[in-house]
């Protein structure tokens, strides 16, 4: 698990309180990796590695007492070695949050068996297989990986139950996860920006369903452009299939008709406070008409400010 921080302190200390535009951003993932850390650090963060959520208030005390560095934002990690208990992550949240923090918990979690075959990969030992207060607790001299994992997932539930973003990297790859916190955490010219950012994923229903999604939409009604031998072996992304689509009449109606309610939604969940929004569109196979409507609400967005992520996720798959 790791816990980014970022807080801007340019003003007076004794307006801190009154004034505080400071933001605490935890960011948990499965693997025991400094990949995420060095994404937020090359973002312009100060980072701290392993530091025990006890601590947290504490540092940042000391941070803001000292002026460390000269930082204006902080990237903490924390590891799941830190504790085993973290049922009291909210009350330290919260009170945080009453000391002028605005506070943002993401969550970044893969399958069970993705999380296995990363460890398997990349040999590296679990944390939890080393530790000896889990290790008195089961009648065996030591607990394997798959144990360790299941038990870290249980460990950590309480932070995804409250956690404000939760990412499924289940089918991402370390470039488009690097792509992702650039965008939400990457420090620059902000102000032109809106502050939710989209996430768009197309998808294929024979292959499953995403897990992380909060607005899901089903495009099967579509004309499916596999049944024309042309376009079969093309994407939603080439002119042809997106000609074909826009050609008909379901389409066209269907376009005029969601990015409507997408302008109203979209302002209404920043309003809410909404920082991340993750939008599934799915069709047979994810490769023809969900790719070419995810494209078109990235594209959609994009001109009216907002920052757009759009992950094409079965598109080069076989079509079952």
């Amino acid at each position: 698990m790791q816990i980014k921080v970022t807080f801007r302190n340019s003003e007076p200390r004794d307006e801190i309180k009154q004034h505080a535009e400071e933001k605490i951003e935890k960011i948990k993932k499965f693997m025991q990796s400094p990949v995420q850390v060095g994404f937020v650090l090359s973002s312009g963060y100060y980072c701290v590695d392993n530091l025990p959520i006890k601590l947290i208030e504490p540092y940042l005390d000391l941070y803001k007492k000292d002026d460390i560095s000269g930082y204006s934002n902080i990237a903490i990690g924390v590891d799941i070695r830190s504790t085993l208990n973290f049922d009291n992550c909210r009350a330290i949240i919260e009170k945080l949050k009453t000391h002028g923090y605005e506070v943002k918990l993401l969550f970044i979690t893969a399958d069970k068996q993705i999380v296995l075959q990363r460890y398997q990969e990349t040999r590296n030992a679990h944390p939890l297989t080393m530790m000896k207060n889990v290790k008195s607790k089961t009648s065996k001299k030591s607990i394997s990986l798959e144990e360790s994992v299941d038990l870290e997932f249980s460990l950590l539930e309480p932070l995804r139950r409250i956690a404000d973003i939760v990412i499924d990297t289940t089918n991402t790859n370390v470039h488009e996860l690097r792509q992702q916190i650039f965008s939400l955490f990457s420090i620059g010219n902000k102000e032109s920006q809106h502050k939710l950012l989209l996430r768009i994923i197309s998808f294929g229903f024979s292959k499953g369903i995403p897990t992380d999604v909060d607005l899901l939409l089903d495009v099967r009604f579509l004309p499916n452009p596999h049944f024309d031998i042309n376009l079969r072996p093309l994407t939603g992304m080439d002119k042809p299939v997106k000609e074909f689509l826009e050609s008909k009449k379901a389409t066209v109606v269907f376009w005029e008709r969601l990015s409507s309610l997408m302008d109203f939604l979209v302002p209404e969940y920043t309003k809410e406070g909404k920082s991340y929004l993750t939008i599934g569109v799915g069709c047979t196979g994810g490769r023809h008409r969900s790719v070419m409507i995810a494209e078109k609400i990235k594209e959609h967005f994009e001109a009216k400010g907002y920052r757009c992520i759009v992950e094409h996720r079965d598109i080069y798959l076989p079509h079952v």
